[in-house]
């Protein structure tokens, strides 16, 4: 019996078992998310995104290769004395109208500036028109004797010129102006030099002076305000090699490159390796790639000679020969998004780092933490946009860079097709000027010379030619637009030679001396040179004249019907390069417009030559809004002399520029970077970042609207459950885990309101038990209680006089009024037995308080039924003592929570004692009085028998409490 009783109570304890959550999970699990969804995929990330930037930097190394040629171009270019000076001096352009008011301050102001001792200054002040000069204390003893005069004459000349140098006639002028050329003679005489000084402003001009403390001289103008001006002049010797090396060191091109030399040991061996291979490249140590290249010649002749004529440090020089060179660090050969991979690898280890961190906690502690649910929501979803918003935006990046590259080349392109196009358009161009000289021989042949006179003055003002010269019959006519354009000596020589040549080439065989020597058949021309002359006759022909580039073309014109005779006149034809070009561009506007090409600003320029291998004055070149010919004039100083194609290009500006050889002209077409237009990777992070902000804010409102609602309903249900309303229902349909969820918390909250209505037909003494006890396990244990037993008077009679309504309603007063009293004393009512209330007082600690209770209580319900005409209404029995609580009853069926023992019974026979109190009606057994210990005042009553009592028991009435 005891082992089924055993089982039965493991099987009710089983049943009745708590539910515990360690909020943790298995390691292999906590691994595998690490590894897959952590790990992995930031490595693949950086793997794939390093090996598509080291794909690219193949192409950036190369093009790199390119920038560092151009860079050692531009440095040995540099390494030049009157490169040097021009560039220096132009950078103190601005301020040297504001400190030249004579030449000895403005000596010492370019002196002090440029820390190069000036050798002599010739300044006109524009407004005195006053001569001043200055000689350095070195060369005055060679200056015997100056020529204020001649130099005001030479001053005011060059200031003329420079005014006028648009106008090529007046230039043509001053090449006959005998002044002009005393002027000349007189400042070669003053420096000795070999040769004429061609000064011109901001310009430097090189010369060699006979005068040894002189050497090689180096002269610059500078135009003054308000037709002022000054030249300055250098000599060569004054200019250490270490002012040339550090200013050319200084003056990069690209600012991601470096500029140094290098000593080679190699001697010959290294001057004939670097000129068959122009150039070699190398990779540092460090990573950083190297190209090392001669030196400009007038750098080792300067190096060799140390500014004298005899070589002295040659063999010095030899062993250990300078050569340039051009090192790109490491961070020049990268990607440009290398530095965000570097910054996003950071980033991603640090997130790795992290998610490490936060799941070796989830391992040790569970997933308990002190976040809500939507703040756990956001991070989890953050964390898991984090991987595929890098990658989104790394290829953004990417493709931002690749597209500028693409649009960068598609631009390079479009300028070369563009210079292509231009150059093929101007030699249309002359080939359609030479079909109207063509056109204009024909129509001649059938004019006499009146009327030829008239057609051609007509002619010519509808031609770009600067002058036509008609030879008829030994008489000569020009037509011109100006009166004062004449050929000069250069150009008349030129008409002379080629005139003869016609008449000698072309001469009927009957006029020769020679008889019909050489003659061809029955035409009878001369044919002695033909193939020659004819070969360029009627075409423009390149001359360079004094001061200006010219086309000129000299032809016969025939008599209609008469081509295999005798010309009847010839004609000479001359253009001016600069007047072609302006006339092509008033045609053809659209060739200096500002184009916009995507992010990209295209942009023209053409620059006529006036003089040879000498770039124009800036305001001479025809050029587009805002383009700035001073920026590329060393590209265009380059073309000049290789007479060829070149191109530049740098982050932001590209240039293409070419020589055509027929006009002598320089065409530039740049493109520039328009920061406005372009977009970036910053203009494309922005929105991506702010749709990825919205990304996340709507898909957490969203999760949290899916979890978090739920959880709030069931708390608003628990918050009323604790408020003790059971009553209420949640209604929620999701189909998923909170829908039985919510069922379950249904069912939960009806249970708990029929508890509440059991506490109607129960004490609340057996609902703590019910409670508190895991068991239904029928037993008890031994107590101290007090227990009274309680009935009306008068009862009998009552049931057999009055209806059952009265009955109910007089017994219901009497178990409320017993109830109410000892829930308010710290008892309970146990059970109804026909008239009689059992209620219980269980003592709760040591003390006898319970007694105490039990009595207060039965004094308050003898008070609550007494009235006048009847003080005792009730009778009520008290005994106190130890006793048996707990469940008593089956196994299988009902069980009681109910007290048993010694006061139960006495309790029940003092109550049918109690008529014999007179005043409360109530009577305490001896126990109860001996626990009260003299609290409450008694009154003896009698002696008597009581069943289940073996000697006589006394009575006491209680009469109230002290």
């Amino acid at each position: 019996m005891a082992k089924v009783q055993s089982a039965w109570s493991l099987n009710m304890i089983e049943a009745r078992q708590t539910i515990t959550s360690s909020n943790r999970t298995k390691p292999g699990r906590l691994f595998a998310i690490w590894l897959f969804l952590v790990v992995l995929p930031a490595l693949v990330l950086m793997v794939s995104f390093d090996m598509l930037l080291k794909d690219s930097e193949v192409y950036i190394k190369d093009r790199l290769k390119i920038r560092m040629l151009r860079e050692m171009s531009d440095f040995r270019s540099k390494l030049d004395f009157g490169r040097m000076i021009e560039l220096k001096m132009r950078d103190l352009s601005g301020d040297l109208s504001q400190h030249a008011p004579d030449a000895q301050k403005l000596a010492a102001f370019i002196s002090d500036r440029m820390k190069i001792p000036v050798t002599a200054v010739f300044h006109l002040s524009p407004q005195t028109n006053e001569l001043s000069n200055y000689l350095a204390e070195s060369i005055r003893l060679s200056f015997t004797m100056i020529s204020r005069t001649m130099l005001r004459n030479y001053l005011e000349i060059l200031i003329e010129s420079n005014a006028t140098a648009t106008d090529r006639r007046t230039s043509s002028r001053q090449s006959q102006d005998l002044s002009h050329t005393r002027s000349l003679a007189y400042f070669r005489s003053l420096f000795s030099a070999a040769g004429e000084i061609e000064v011109q402003f901001n310009r430097v001009v090189r010369s060699f002076s006979g005068n040894t403390e002189l050497g090689r001289l180096l002269f610059y103008a500078i135009p003054l305000k308000s037709s002022g001006a000054a030249i300055v002049v250098f000599r060569e010797s004054d200019i250490s090699l270490r002012q040339l090396s550090e200013f050319a060191v200084a003056s990069r091109l690209f600012a991601d490159l470096n500029r140094g030399f290098t000593l080679s040991q190699q001697g010959r061996r290294s001057i004939y390796r670097l000129g068959d291979e122009m150039q070699h490249f190398s990779e540092a140590p460090a990573g950083a790639l190297v190209v090392t290249g001669m030196a400009a010649e007038e750098f080792l002749l300067r190096r060799i000679s140390g500014g004298s004529l005899f070589p002295g440090k040659l063999t010095e020089t030899l062993d250990n020969l300078p050569l340039l060179q051009i090192t790109a660090p490491l961070a020049a050969q990268q990607h440009p998004l290398r530095k965000l991979s570097a910054q996003a690898g950071r980033a991603a280890l640090v997130l790795v780092l992290f998610a490490s961190i936060v799941l070796l906690r989830i391992f040790l502690f569970g997933y308990g933490s002190g976040l809500k649910i939507r703040t756990r929501l956001l991070l989890c979803i953050i964390g898991a946009s984090i991987l595929p918003f890098s990658t989104f935006t790394a290829g953004i990046a990417y493709h931002e860079h690749f597209a500028g590259e693409f649009e960068k080349s598609e631009i390079n392109q479009y300028l070369n097709l563009q210079q292509d196009y231009l150059n093929k358009s101007l030699n249309a161009r002359i080939d359609v000027e030479e079909r109207k000289l063509t056109e204009l021989a024909e129509v001649l042949g059938r004019l006499n010379w009146e009327e030829a006179d008239n057609y051609l003055t007509e002619w010519k003002k509808k031609s770009a030619s600067a002058l036509l010269l008609h030879d008829y019959d030994n008489r000569e006519k020009t037509y011109t637009s100006d009166p004062t354009e004449a050929l000069n000596a250069t150009e008349i020589g030129m008409k002379n030679i080629s005139f003869m040549s016609i008449r000698s080439a072309i001469q009927p065989a009957s006029e020769s001396v020679q008889g019909s020597t050489g003659s061809v058949g029955a035409v009878g021309l001369r044919v002695k040179g033909l193939g020659i002359i004819l070969e360029n006759v009627g075409k423009l022909q390149e001359t360079l004249s004094d001061n200006a580039v010219t086309l000129f073309s000299s032809f016969p014109v025939f008599a209609e019907n008469k081509r295999f005779d005798a010309p009847k006149s010839l004609l000479l034809v001359k253009y001016y390069t600069a007047d072609l070009i302006y006339d092509f561009l008033k045609n053809h506007p659209e060739f200096i417009k500002t184009e916009k090409r995507g992010n990209y600003r295209v942009q023209s320029c053409f620059i006529p030559i006036k003089q040879a291998f000498r770039l124009p004055p800036d305001r001479d070149a025809i050029c587009s809004p805002g383009f700035s010919p001073a920026k590329w004039s060393q590209l265009a100083r380059h073309v000049l002399h290789s007479r060829s194609t070149a191109s530049w290009s740098d982050g932001g500006s590209t240039a293409v520029a070419s020589f055509h050889n027929r006009l002598q002209c320089i065409i530039i077409h740049t493109s520039q970077r328009d920061d406005k237009f372009a977009s970036g990777t910053v203009s494309v992070f922005v929105p991506v970042l702010l749709y990825f902000l919205l990304m996340v804010a709507t898909t957490a409102i969203f999760m949290a609207k899916m979890l978090v609602e739920p959880i709030h309903m069931l708390k608003h249900g628990a918050d009323l459950v604790a408020a003790g309303n059971y009553q209420h229902r949640l209604e929620f349909s999701s189909g998923d885990e909170f829908e039985p969820l919510i069922s379950s918390f249904n069912q939960m909250t009806a249970g708990l309101y029929q508890r509440e209505l059991l506490t109607s037909y129960v004490s609340q003494d057996v609902i703590d038990e019910v409670s508190s006890d895991i068991t239904l396990v029928p037993g008890g244990e031994r107590v101290e209680a007090s227990v009274i037993f309680c009935s009306m008077k008068g009862f009998r009679e009552l049931t057999r006089k009055s209806d059952p309504e009265q009955i109910v309603k007089s017994l219901g007063r009497l178990i409320e009024t017993a109830h109410q009293t000892a829930v308010k004393h710290g008892g309970g009512m146990d059970k109804l037995v026909e008239d009689t209330v059992m209620l219980v007082f269980r003592q709760r600690c040591s003390s006898n308080e319970h007694v105490l209770s039990a009595c207060r209580a039965a004094l308050e319900i003898s008070r609550a039924f007494s009235t006048a005409t009847e003080p005792v209404a009730v009778a009520i029995g008290i005994a106190s003592g130890p006793a048996v609580s707990g469940k008593i009853g089956s196994k299988t069926g009902k069980l009681d929570f109910t007290l048993i023992g010694n006061p139960v019974n006495l309790a029940a026979r003092l109550k049918a004692q109690a008529y014999k109190a007179d005043n409360t009606g109530i009577i305490a057994c001896p126990n109860t009085i001996r626990l009260l210990k003299g609290q409450a005042r008694l009154r003896f009553i009698e002696r008597t028998e009581i069943k289940g009592r073996s000697r006589t028991f006394p009575l006491y009435e209680l009469m109230e409490m002290r």
